[in-house]
C-alpha cells in the first residue's frame, strides 16, 4: 500500500499511552499485530467509529488517545486528541487496518517516557525488545510473542527524533537496554547488575540475555542438547547468571532440567551463579549475588554501589512498577479502566 492511499484510508491513529497499551497486548489472541508503513502523515480527521470500536474491546484504559493533524477540542470522555501539524519521522506510523493507524513501538516508548522512573523506563525498552509482555489475564502472568522492536533501533529512532519531547531521555535509557528478555524477574535482576553506580546499578556492563551458546561435546552427551540460552551471560568472561523461578516449587521434572543446564554450562567452562526470587528481593543477599559475580568477572564493586539501589529497586520490583503491572502506568496518568466481562473482545473469547 502506498504512502498517499494509506495516508487518504487513515482515520484513526493512536498514539502516547493508549498505543504503549496496545503494543503491550501484541500476543494475546485476537489482538492484530500492526505492520509497519512508510507513511508519515497524521491524519487530521478521526472518525468516532473507530474510537469506539477500539473502546469496545475493553482491554484500552480510557479516554483513548489519538494524534490528529488539526487541533480539535477534548470534549469527549472517550477520546483525548494531541495535536500534531508536522509529520512524524519515518518508521512512525503502523498500520492496525486498512483506516486504523497507531504509532510505531519506538514512539509510544518515547510518547510514555516522561511518565516512567529511568529504571522503569529502561525496563520497558527491554520488555518491548524481549519475548513477554505482563498481563493478569494469562496463565503465569504474562503474554508470550516475538519482539516488538531491539534496543538499537529504539536508540536510532530517539537519535532521529531529536525534535520530539523526551527524546533526549529516551536515548539515554536505551543504551542500557537489552534484548531478548523473557520475563519482569529477568529484566530486574539484569538492570540491578548492569546500570552505572549513579543509576543504582553494580556497573557489571557487558552482559547478554538469554543468548545462544554450543555446548562442548562433553557437556552435549550429558545433557543431550546442542545449545542453551543462559538467563544472563558475560560472553567474554564466560561467566553466567540462572534464575530460578519459585513458580515451578515442587516440579521434579522442572528441578531435574535446572540441574542439567547447569552442569552442561559448567562442563563447556562456563561459571554459574545462581539466583532465586528469594534473593532478589532481600538487598543484602543480591549484594552477595554482585559479589559473586564479580569476582567471576575479575571485577571490583566500588564502595558507593549502594547509593541509590534502594530507588532502583523500588522502581523495578515493587508491586506499583511498570514492569510487574500492566496497569501502573495507566493508573498514574489517570486513565480509567472499564469491566472486561463486559466487553466485546472476552465475549467472543468465550
Amino acid at each position: 500500500m502506498s504512502d498517499t492511499r494509506y495516508a487518504l484510508q487513515m482515520k484513526c491513529l493512536v498514539s502516547h499511552i493508549t498505543a504503549f497499551e496496545y503494543w503491550r497486548l501484541v500476543g494475546l489472541p485476537g489482538i492484530v499485530r500492526p505492520l509497519p508503513t512508510n507513511s508519515q502523515a497524521i491524519p487530521s480527521s478521526m472518525e468516532s467509529y473507530e474510537i469506539e470500536r477500539l473502546a469496545s474491546m475493553g482491554l484500552l484504559s480510557l479516554p483513548l488517545h489519538v494524534a490528529t493533524s488539526r487541533k480539535k477540542k477534548n470534549e469527549s470522555q472517550t477520546c483525548f486528541c494531541h495535536y500534531r501539524p508536522e509529520p512524524y519521522p519515518r518508521g512512525s506510523i503502523y498500520r492496525i487496518d486498512a483506516e486504523t493507524g497507531i504509532v510505531s513501538p519506538e514512539l509510544a516508548l518515547l510518547q510514555v517516557s516522561g511518565e516512567l522512573s529511568f529504571g522503569e523506563l529502561v525496563g520497558v525498552m527491554c520488555e518491548f525488545s524481549g519475548y513477554y509482555s505482563p498481563s493478569c489475564r494469562e496463565f503465569h502472568g504474562m503474554i508470550g510473542r516475538e519482539p516488538l522492536t531491539s534496543a538499537f533501533r529504539i536508540a536510532t529512532y530517539a537519535e532521529r527524533a531529536k525534535g520530539l519531547h523526551d527524546a533526549c531521555r529516551t536515548r539515554s535509557a536505551a543504551k542500557y537496554a537489552l534484548d531478548r528478555a523473557r520475563s519482569p524477574m529477568e529484566v530486574a535482576a539484569a538492570l540491578l547488575l548492569s546500570l552505572p553506580y549513579a543509576r543504582g546499578g553494580y556497573a557489571l556492563s557487558g552482559m547478554e540475555l538469554n543468548n545462544r551458546i554450543k555446548l562442548s561435546v562433553s557437556a552435549r552427551k550429558n545433557s543431550r542438547v546442542a545449545f542453551l540460552e543462559p538467563d544472563i551471560l558475560w560472553p567474554s568472561a564466560r561467566v553466567c547468571i540462572e534464575y530460578d523461578s519459585t513458580e515451578f516449587h515442587g516440579d521434579e521434572y522442572r528441578i531435574a532440567n535446572d540441574a542439567r543446564r547447569k552442569n552442561a554450562l559448567a562442563l563447556s567452562g562456563y561459571d554459574v551463579v545462581t539466583l532465586t526470587k528469594e534473593q532478589m528481593a532481600s538487598a543484602f543477599e543480591m549484594d552477595k549475588i554482585a559479589h559473586c559475580a564479580a569476582r567471576h568477572l575479575g571485577a571490583r564493586l566500588r564502595a558507593e554501589r549502594i547509593r541509590g539501589q534502594k530507588g532502583l529497586r523500588h522502581e523495578l520490583l515493587a508491586r506499583g512498577s511498570a514492569l510487574k503491572d500492566e496497569r501502573a502506568l495507566s493508573d498514574r496518568a489517570g486513565q480509567r479502566f472499564e469491566d472486561y466481562s463486559k466487553s466485546v473482545f472476552w465475549r467472543q473469547r468465550k
